[in-house]
């Protein structure tokens, strides 16, 4: 796992297409030709992404909206995977 700290905000990148399906997102990046399917979890935090939070406020929002379960290293790990992939951007906040 990356090394993360709280200052940093995720931020989807730009181009990424999606499609919501029966049991998640299958997302589609132009540049890279890629296709990549993401979980109902994994969909959630992408989403969240679009409004630019911090790992800790996505755990927050992930337990309000039902996933009471949601650990923050499970969300980092994903945040991480979703970087490797270039679906997300880190920012400063």
């Amino acid at each position: 796992m990356q090394g993360h700290r709280t200052s940093e905000v995720y931020r989807q990148s730009p181009g990424i297409e999606f499609q919501s399906v029966e049991d998640g997102y299958v997302l589609y990046d132009g540049d890279t030709r890629q296709i990549i399917y993401l979980n109902l979890t994994a969909a959630a935090i992408f989403e969240l992404c679009a409004m630019a939070l911090t790992a800790d406020a996505i755990v927050e929002a992930l337990r309000i909206n039902g996933h009471a379960s949601i650990t923050l290293e499970s969300v980092k790990t994903c945040l991480d995977q979703m970087i490797e992939h270039q679906l997300l951007l880190v920012e400063e906040a």
